[in-house]
């Protein structure tokens, strides 16, 4: 096989390896900011989920199988060394962790923002559909694993017009296959399990052609015995929800939970019997893992996952609650977080460097410091500055005024640097961390390794979940003329290990 560099490859095969986001870049801050109001203006007088009715009303069934294969992975579709290496492990035929074979996904679901920073077809294309078509080539001798996805809120950013058109008109994306025709699904699995797929636009209420959709199934398709659901949406509201403050996005996410799975409504408004429980709930958006479980009076565990380490900048965990005590289900207890705590605090350390990290934006809030303190310049140096310009030669006057300029601008990245180093820092002091100050404080890191997915193994009986965890991403890549295997083939290891041992969800 004839070596070629691998971003010759990604451009022969039509898309662009694109390098992580900065998102403390000026010009992308401002490109973002402008994409996100327009979203939010379009997403309050034109919602597209109200015109998503063309669409069956039944859910997609892979129940034709005694034990089914199942890949979750959230937060895609950032920087290439990232979102390639996450999808070349999901290409795999099987990953052997532990001593454990766990073969590849039959199915492939995609957990939110798909894209980054906003979604447009470029960058679908080039951060998301290049990099996993290229891990998993189209190859009719290997069985194609279908692809689900649900919108997160960067997915949104164009009125989630590229989502719709990517995900929701059957089209192949390498050698997975898009089924939905829509933003949000239901899928039948073997024995008494259910996977429902929802979409939650930021900021606003389930519309009600999904409600639609789901109340429906719920009543054709759920007969008496009791069913078990897995639930998955882009928004982790239960992490922060604490009883008594407004959480508009938990609230309808309670909302959702307690309708249409625990007691469902017929036409008349009264109350069906049927057997529906919430056993999984599963979500991106947070770019950390973290497990949260509770166990009723009859042992019966109910689990609660973040899993969003598919691509983007991680995330802090040491934020995250130890118990969540009041939800609807009833408490939640953390079982696990990754990265550890500690390695979070440490992490967050960093911003002590912003300046390096980030000089567009050093530079840029120095000029902007600069202007008030050249105008508290001493009338001292005002009058030596005007004899300077009457008596001195132009290369004394240029030295002078260079001097000046330059110690204020100093002064200026040495305050600017350290205010946001210390502004960042807060996110440190657990009364001070909020979700608002914890993605600043992280983005402005881009830390890009500790990358997570979940593989679950679903049976008549029960579901076991395996937390997966790549510590290190691969940053160096070879490009080969190989039909048969990706195209493009890391030169250093991909280490998968388990980030907490296997669980059970037994079905009753």
């Amino acid at each position: 096989m004839r070596q070629f560099d691998f971003k010759d490859k990604c451009e022969e095969r039509g898309f662009i390896a694109k390098r992580k986001v900065k998102w403390y870049n000026p010009v992308q801050l401002m490109k973002t900011a402008v994409k996100v109001l327009v979203s939010s203006i379009f997403g309050t007088f034109a919602d597209r989920r109200e015109f998503q009715t063309n669409g069956p009303n039944a859910p997609f069934f892979h129940r034709n199988k005694d034990e089914l294969w199942i890949d979750y992975i959230a937060d895609t579709g950032d920087g290439f060394h990232a979102t390639y290496s996450m999808a070349y492990l999901l290409a795999q035929e099987q990953l052997v962790v532990d001593g454990k074979v766990l073969p590849r996904g039959d199915i492939l679901i995609l957990g939110g923002d798909q894209v980054y920073p906003t979604a447009s077809r470029d960058e679908y294309y080039n951060r998301f559909r290049g990099p996993f078509e290229s891990a998993f080539p189209e190859n009719d001798n290997i069985p194609s694993p279908y692809m689900y996805a649900v919108p997160g809120n960067h997915d949104w950013y164009d009125g989630l017009n590229s989502f719709i058109k990517l995900f929701t008109q059957k089209r192949t994306i390498g050698n997975w296959k898009t089924q939905q025709q829509r933003s949000y699904f239901a899928l039948r699995l073997p024995g008494n399990w259910w996977l429902w797929g929802i979409d939650i636009q930021p900021d606003s209420d389930i519309d009600g052609p999904q409600l639609e959709y789901f109340h429906k199934i719920a009543l054709e398709h759920v007969g008496e015995e009791e069913m078990q659901v897995i639930l998955c949406l882009a928004d982790p509201s239960w992490v922060h929800y604490e009883k008594g403050k407004i959480n508009n996005a938990y609230a309808r996410l309670r909302f959702f939970q307690k309708r249409y799975i625990e007691k469902i409504k017929n036409v008349r408004g009264g109350t069906v019997a049927k057997r529906l429980k919430l056993r999984l709930t599963l979500a991106g958006d947070w770019h950390h893992y973290s497990s949260y479980c509770s166990v009723n009076k009859e042992g019966e565990a109910t689990y609660k996952i973040v899993s969003g380490g598919g691509g983007a900048f991680l995330h802090p965990t040491h934020h995250l609650p130890r118990e969540i005590p009041d939800l609807v289900d009833g408490p939640f207890y953390q079982k696990k977080v990754y990265p550890s705590v500690e390695r979070s605090q440490q992490l967050l350390w960093e911003n002590l460097f912003f300046g390096l990290r980030n000089p567009y934006l050093t530079l840029l809030i120095a000029l902007v410091l600069w202007v008030p303190m050249a105008l508290m310049v001493p009338s001292e140096m005002r009058v030596k500055g005007a004899q300077l310009l009457s008596i001195e030669p132009l290369n004394t006057i240029f030295s002078f005024f260079t001097e000046l300029l330059v110690a204020h601008l100093m002064i200026g990245i040495i305050i600017g640097f350290t205010l946001i180093a210390l502004n960042l820092l807060s996110a440190y002091v657990p009364f001070l961390s909020t979700k608002t100050w914890d993605n600043l404080s992280f983005s402005s890191l881009g830390v890009d390794d500790y990358k997570n997915f979940l593989r679950l193994h679903i049976t008549p009986d029960k579901i076991t979940v395996y937390p997966l965890k790549v510590e290190r991403i691969c940053r160096e890549w070879s490009a080969y003329h190989n039909d048969a295997a990706p195209r493009i083939q890391p030169r250093q290891e991909l280490k998968v290990e388990l980030i907490e041992e296997p669980f059970e969800l037994v079905s009753k």
